[in-house]
């Protein structure tokens, strides 16, 4: 139980054997810029489970057995202005999705998932590193790269 640890900064739990994360687990750490859950055989994760970290930048959750990952994991009206990282490969995604409350997030790593396709919306938010390597991608809608052009030509 970390609630007692209310000015924890860094979490590492990565490599232990952690297969959910409940609903508002980290309330109390709302001071968590990195969280590390790298390697567990986590399997879900409850709405609102990451809610409170509004200071995180990075969050991995790489190596686990993740079939979805979406808003409703950080509340729906919440804006994430910190987050940089991302990094969701080797789960079981079978589709992915940016939100727009990202707002900072430079780099999203889902590759050698499950991917199949990807739809334009995905990359309406301005990210600088995409990876989306080993999936099995068959299909990418007609406008999925427009806004990412837009900001490569405004550089």
């Amino acid at each position: 139980d970390f609630s007692k640890m209310k000015k924890l900064n860094y979490l590492d739990l990565s490599m232990n054997n952690l297969t959910q994360i409940k609903s508002n687990y980290f309330k109390q750490n709302s001071l968590i810029t990195d969280l590390i859950l790298y390697k567990n055989k986590i399997n879900n994760i409850q709405i609102y489970s990451f809610e409170s970290l509004k200071s995180m930048k990075v969050l991995n959750l790489s190596y686990n057995f993740l079939e979805y990952f979406g808003q409703d994991l950080f509340g729906f009206d919440t804006y994430f202005f910190d987050l940089i990282y991302l990094d969701l490969r080797n789960n079981l995604l079978k589709k992915f999705e940016i939100f727009e409350n990202f707002i900072s997030l430079y780099s999203v790593d889902v590759s050698f998932n499950l991917i199949n396709n990807i739809k334009a919306f995905v990359f309406d938010t301005i990210i600088n590193n995409y990876y989306l390597n080993n999936n099995q991608l068959s299909e990418i809608t007609t406008f999925t790269f427009q806004n990412f052009f837009k900001f490569l030509i405004k550089m």
